[in-house]
């Protein structure tokens, strides 16, 4: 049995959050992300008549550990960094109707690698883009993401954020038959960030 999992209909409030600790060249990230969403899709399987639609939720929970070395020139006001770790994923998709409603979830590790580049742009304005890659030795099939953000200093150490992020990913399990072929996550973020 399987659920088409496509545009949202209704998205639940979703969240991010990331905390970058380091000293010198070196830094340690830890980030976490969060959504579900409310859809109706079609159902496919053994014994359920063709175009069955089902009601479903559907959630999408991220949690990453990295390590960041600072590569090149040692600038303040801009830095190219280089990082990899580990990403762990969970999904959760309940169905709430149809022939045989339930809940299937899914959870797996996988290893990441990818840079981040970061300019001062001159009075408050700074910039961040990144990308990274992940699964291929094992976790995902394979996974992409590319980000990027403009922040502007308010007061202190406190800056204000517009982000924009893409992740797709391909996963699938002989095990369960879970597939989730080039499932996209991307929106735009809106945060708060301390710098010290």
């Amino acid at each position: 049995m399987a659920v088409t999992v496509g545009d949202t209909t209704s998205l639940h409030a979703s969240f991010a959050g990331d905390v970058q600790v380091g000293k010198g060249r070196f830094r340690g990230i830890a980030r976490f992300s969060t959504t579900s969403l409310k859809n109706q899709g079609t159902i496919e399987g053994a014994g359920i008549p063709d175009g069955a639609q089902v009601n479903y939720d559907f959630s999408w929970t991220t949690a990453e550990l990295l390590a960041a070395w600072q590569v090149g020139r040692f600038d303040t006001d801009h830095a190219f960094k280089l990082f990899g770790g580990l990403r762990y994923v969970h999904q959760g998709q309940k169905l709430l109707d149809g022939p045989q409603p339930g809940e299937v979830t899914q959870d797996w590790v996988e290893p990441v690698f990818g840079a981040e580049y970061f300019v001062e742009m001159g009075g408050p304005f700074w910039a961040a883009v990144d990308g990274d890659m992940g699964g291929v030795l094992f976790g995902s099939e394979f996974t992409w993401r590319v980000g990027a953000e403009l922040g502007i200093n308010v007061a202190g150490p406190v800056h204000l954020t517009l982000a924009y992020d893409y992740l797709q990913t391909e996963y699938g399990t002989k095990d369960s038959d879970y597939r989730w072929d080039e499932g996209v996550s991307q929106g735009w973020f809106f945060g708060l960030v301390i710098k010290d």
